[in-house]
């Protein structure tokens, strides 16, 4: 069964660090690539192909994301780890660990020997995650108290509440990004079916924004929107959670085979009346009624 691992890096170049990196440099892509050696990281022989690694920027207290392993480099008689990020999170673990009792007692979350890979058990991944607002498949809410919570979703409030969560949340994935060091451009009024055009160096993102009152992940999204998520290979869609509160949550999730996280279920039909549709139907009963 494949292991969870907690995978350090800090930027700053401290005296004390072996080597320093930032993972922003491996989410600023969909492609696999290594990341750390053996030779100068022994313990990173501990993972194995297929293991789950979460990347953890501590000089920003920040979960980045999730990536898998996917490979061995050799490197003479060392090897590198090549990763491929699975999905950028990009959330605050302080804030994590101050929401949820079970994130802060993490053992791979405390002060301790400094190291760079840490265990971490699979509830405690999971717990890590779900935390971070990255969850598992589920269907819709069926009793009356679940649909009621599903309601903090995007889109369910009144015209001027969704309003109001919709900019906050547009406004705190743009600082996510600039922070980061992309240059954003507000493309919502342009019908693209994505809100804001991301771009750093020769990257180029497409990121469509849900936001949300609550940290329940159900949200409107339009056939446009829809089709950008299946078709546009730099697509992201980044959910909001508690977005009018002052620690909101962020998830994200690129590219078609994150769709595989939610149900979609069709909330409204536009219904066209055919052109002189009463007209032909008069028609078939006076054939009908002068057989």
């Amino acid at each position: 069964m494949p292991a969870y691992w907690i995978y350090k890096c800090n930027a700053k170049g401290h005296e004390y660090q072996r080597t320093y990196g930032d993972w922003a440099e491996v989410f600023a892509s969909t492609e696999a690539q290594w990341w750390g050696t053996t030779k100068i990281v022994p313990e990173l022989a501990n993972a194995r192909v297929g293991d789950m690694i979460l990347a953890y920027q501590t000089d920003r207290n920040e979960l980045v994301g999730t990536a898998r392993v996917v490979a061995w480099k050799r490197q003479g008689p060392h090897k590198r780890l090549v990763l491929k990020p699975t999905r950028p999170i990009g959330v605050r673990v302080r804030g994590l660990k101050e929401r949820s009792t079970r994130v802060a007692k993490i053992p791979a979350l405390q002060p301790g020997p400094i190291r760079t890979l840490y265990p971490i058990s699979t509830p405690d991944a999971k717990a890590l995650l779900a935390a971070a607002g990255v969850h598992l498949a589920h269907s819709l809410p069926d009793s009356e108290a679940d649909a009621d919570r599903a309601t903090q979703g995007a889109g369910f409030g009144t015209p001027a509440q969704n309003k109001l969560v919709e900019r906050a949340a547009v406004n705190h994935v743009k600082r996510h990004f600039k922070n980061l060091g992309w240059a954003v451009r507000d493309v919502s009024f342009e019908n693209r079916g994505y809100d804001l055009l991301c771009r750093r160096s020769r990257e180029e993102r497409h990121v469509e924004v849900k936001g949300a009152r609550g940290e329940g992940q159900q949200f409107i999204i339009t056939a446009r929107e829809l089709d950008a998520w299946i078709k546009d290979h730099r697509f992201i869609l980044a959910f909001v959670g508690a977005a009018l509160t002052a620690k909101p949550s962020l998830a994200f999730f690129p590219q078609a085979s994150s769709q595989k996280e939610f149900v979609l279920r069709p909330l409204a039909y536009i219904a066209k009346r055919q052109p002189n549709s009463r007209a032909r139907a008069g028609k078939r009963n006076v054939r009908r009624h002068s057989r």
